[in-house]
């Protein structure tokens, strides 16, 4: 069976972040059934048009539009900021849907699973909840049969980054075998144009 391309982005730009350790784990954990590619976002400027008409889209940008492209999947670990979406992913996403003419190439019928872990108690569940306008503007797939909207990083993860929880490990191995499958049977452009049109044309106008 073909191993899936899978992107995986975390929303965090903290060296020891736990949502980047999550990526991991949720890597480790697809039993070589799947390429992972770990998207940085530490070098993506602050988004201003500005700039665009001057630079056009940074090579980054570029770059990461392209791997989206091509890959199967996308993974986002998002981290949890006043309840809603980090302002890192929100600036990368601005940048990703430029120009307006990509989006149908980049992100329609891509298949995105949202994970998230938090030290405190609420996991990220609303910022889970916060990303499910832009996936249905973008036109993505959204899996929703399984959901990681972790709590209390600091025990489940060890210093050096590995996940130690043994039901949060089942947790993620679950996860993934769900995801996985969900990517296998939902391609990309199965959808019908009147999905697209409804739900991604007529947001264009004000998305920009």
């Amino acid at each position: 069976m073909r191993k899936l391309k899978i992107v995986g982005i975390s929303g965090s730009l903290r060296e020891d972040s736990f949502n980047q350790m999550l990526i991991q784990a949720l890597d480790h954990s697809s039993e070589n059934s799947c390429l992972f590619s770990h998207i940085s976002l530490r070098d993506i400027p602050l988004y201003n048009q500005d700039d665009e008409k001057e630079m056009g889209v940074p090579s980054l940008i570029l770059e990461i539009q392209s791997q989206l492209v091509e890959c199967d999947g996308l993974l986002i670990a998002s981290p949890e900021y006043n309840h809603s979406i980090p302002g890192v992913l929100k600036n990368a996403f601005d940048w990703l849907t430029r120009p307006a003419e990509k989006i149908e190439t980049v992100f329609r019928d891509l298949p995105v699973g949202i994970v998230g872990v938090t030290p405190g108690k609420g996991g990220t569940v609303l910022a889970q909840k916060a990303w499910q306008p832009i996936i249905q503007t973008l036109g993505m797939k959204p899996f929703r049969l399984s959901s990681l909207a972790l709590s209390d990083a600091e025990q489940i993860f060890s210093r050096s980054g590995e996940l130690i929880d043994e039901q949060v490990l089942g947790d993620v191995e679950h996860f993934m075998k769900g995801y996985t499958q969900f990517i296998r049977n939902n391609t990309r452009n199965s959808l019908p144009d009147y999905y697209y049109r409804s739900h991604l044309e007529g947001d264009l106008s004000t998305y920009f």
